[in-house]
């Protein structure tokens, strides 16, 4: 699948029942003047400072998240100008999407609230990994672990027969496909809802991609498949397995399914996999 591929896809997929009856949060307005700021061919840090200073809450949400240990900044960014210099632009803008995406996809219970944990957990995990091993711009790879399972948020709220939360039990205990599962129960599955709200909040053509292919493992030994692609669809299973170490919560197969693939996509052995692990688990530790 490319990205031609795709958009076609999810333009068809918008117009069955289902799908219509999907209220997908329109993109923010401070996050899209940040990505209007940044298209441009001189962004300039000072316009984009006071873009983001106008939300008191967004800038200091903007600035705990700067200074967690997994963005590993050198120093304490005390400003939402020194956020923009020592994380980057287009890291920022990531940041502002993961603040912005939880306040639009609110939910009460704990299932929301764990939802949002692991979903925070594994953007910023992947950004770190990403970064230190050069797997990939950052960015995109928080971006992806923000927007891979934000399609299953989406259909949690929805009021389906059968149940969604069925579902996502039968899926986590099944050896098929996860969106296989889905789509027998649903007509739709959450990979292809999470690319189109991607879509809809101005994220690039490889988290789209990313997001619709991640349960799609062959595409790990598909040489047609974008290297970044299938670097991010490894990562986040390496990450999510990571998560579930630390938690101990979320049960499901996707390890058992994805594992193998995954570690030679990254060519990661056991040692390095566990090392890894006590890393991202150290510095879950200190984030709190």
């Amino acid at each position: 699948m490319d990205a031609v591929e795709l958009q076609h896809e999810i333009d068809l997929a918008l117009l069955t029942p289902l799908i219509r009856t999907v209220q997908i949060p329109a993109r923010p307005s401070i996050l899209a003047k940040v990505q209007e700021e940044l298209q441009s061919e001189a962004p300039l840090i000072q316009r984009l400072a006071q873009t983001v200073s106008c939300d008191v809450a967004i800038s200091a949400a903007l600035l705990k998240i700067a200074n967690s240990p997994l963005m590993g900044l050198s120093r304490r960014a005390e400003t939402v100008s020194q956020a923009f210099t020592l994380l980057g632009l287009r890291q920022v803008e990531a940041v502002l999407t993961e603040i912005t995406l939880k306040k639009a996809l609110r939910g009460d219970g704990m299932a929301m609230e764990r939802f949002w944990d692991v979903s925070s957990k594994r953007a910023r995990a992947m950004a770190y990994l990403a970064r230190r091993e050069r797997l990939g711009p950052a960015d995109i790879a928080h971006s992806f672990g923000l927007f891979m399972d934000v399609g299953i948020a989406l259909l949690m709220q929805q009021p389906l027969i059968p149940s969604y939360a069925n579902t996502l039990r039968i899926a986590n205990d099944s050896m098929d496909p996860f969106t296989q599962v889905e789509r027998e129960r649903h007509g739709t599955d959450h990979c292809l809802l999470g690319a189109a709200m991607a879509r809809d909040w101005g994220v690039s053509q490889t988290v789209l991609l990313a997001v619709r292919l991640h349960h799609d493992y062959a595409t790990l030994d598909d040489p047609r498949t974008p290297t970044v692609v299938r670097d991010l669809v490894a990562l986040s299973a390496v990450v999510d397995h990571i998560i579930q170490r630390f938690a101990g919560q979320n049960h499901t197969l996707e390890w058992a399914k994805a594992g193998p693939r995954s570690c030679h996509c990254l060519d990661l052995d056991e040692a390095q996999l566990e090392h890894w692990t006590e890393e991202i688990h150290e510095l879950f530790n200190q984030e709190g």
